[in-house]
């Protein structure tokens, strides 16, 4: 093993620390380290525990042109937190091709992660979304105000016209 490999892995050990300062600092320096982590955070992210796979998904999404494939399988993890984590990650990649998976998201058990669903659908910005962020205006009350902020945020579309139909 490579001194850097084991400083990686060291690293996305303590994505699992019980310590948030540890667990932050940890991701901060995988991020920086960029391409050169993502194949140890997406092996994380597949077969780590709940706690460090939550890290390698936040991680991912901090990480510019990172894959987003592994972050679409994860949202399918029976863990929450895990949905959570990769959701908010798709949206900080922008990640077009996680639309129709977040939107499935949107019926999610779990409130935190169809919220994140609906931030991230506003960050991604495609037009498709506007009728399923519209029927996520029905939903409870901070899912309305995230899903109202998602459709400002989608430039050009006739979601203001869906709106007031």
């Amino acid at each position: 093993m490579t001194e850097e490999k084991n400083q990686i892995e060291a690293l996305i050990k303590d994505l699992g620390s019980r310590d948030k300062d540890k667990r932050w600092k940890a991701s901060e320096d995988l991020s920086r380290l960029g391409e050169k982590a993502v194949s140890l955070l997406v092996e994380a992210l597949k077969k780590g525990r709940d706690e460090v796979k939550v890290g390698a998904a936040i991680t991912l999404g901090k990480i510019e042109g990172a894959n987003p494939k592994p972050l679409i399988e994860a949202l399918k993890d029976k863990n929450w937190e895990v949905r959570w984590a990769a959701a908010t990650s798709l949206g900080n990649l922008r990640a077009k091709e996680a639309v129709d998976d977040l939107v499935k998201l949107l019926r999610d058990e779990a409130w935190d992660v169809r919220r994140a669903a609906v931030i991230s659908l506003g960050r991604i910005k495609d037009p498709r979304v506007v009728e399923p962020l519209v029927d996520a205006l029905k939903s409870d009350l901070m899912i309305r105000f995230e899903a109202a902020r998602a459709l400002i945020q989608i430039e050009g579309s006739c979601a203001w016209t869906d709106i007031s139909a």
